[in-house]
């Protein structure tokens, strides 16, 4: 009877543990999901940055070119 009680009371201990891991395992692939759901939102933000400093860049260099190009004009006018 006593072999048998151990038993019962072994069994209760493991099945309380059992449901502690699950309980951690619930709440960890809650948090894993937070977690890939910043990720992706992160990702999108970056390649939208990218995105807008490619554009910027691409800005610069037009106006840049416009400005050589004026600039050349105005010198050659100048020495005329």
């Amino acid at each position: 009877m006593l072999v048998l009680l151990q038993a019962e009371n072994e069994v209760a201990a493991l099945s309380r543990k059992l449901s502690l891991l699950e309980d951690d395992y619930e709440k960890s692939q809650a948090n894993l999901k937070t977690a890939n759901d910043r990720v992706h939102e992160l990702t999108i933000s970056a390649d939208e940055s990218e995105r807008s400093v490619t554009s910027s860049r691409h800005a610069v260099m037009r106006y840049l070119k416009l400005f050589m190009v004026s600039f050349s004009a105005d010198c050659c006018m100048a020495n005329s």
